[in-house]
């Protein structure tokens, strides 16, 4: 069973490639979404999203969501 950390390093390890270029496109997602005002609560500049944990966090995990399929199935948590 992997947690967001190992899937978030296993992907930038084994899929670097796809890893960046997804994470470029939700990035980009979520600035368009996002319009002045970033998930935080502040004024969504490109430096403010740049350093904001929880723009940073919340691209990490839909760009993991996205890449799921890459995550080999025996590390995936099963669900009852």
């Amino acid at each position: 069973m992997m947690n967001l950390r190992d899937k978030q390093l296993f992907l930038e390890t084994k899929h670097f490639k796809e890893w960046l270029e997804m994470r470029r496109i939700v990035e980009n997602e979520f600035s368009e979404k996002n319009g002045l005002i970033c998930f935080c609560g502040r004024l969504a500049t490109g430096l403010h999203e740049m350093g904001c944990r929880k723009f940073q966090k919340k691209t990490s995990r839909e760009t993991i969501r996205r890449l799921e399929h890459l995550i080999p199935k025996s590390s995936k948590r099963k669900r009852p």
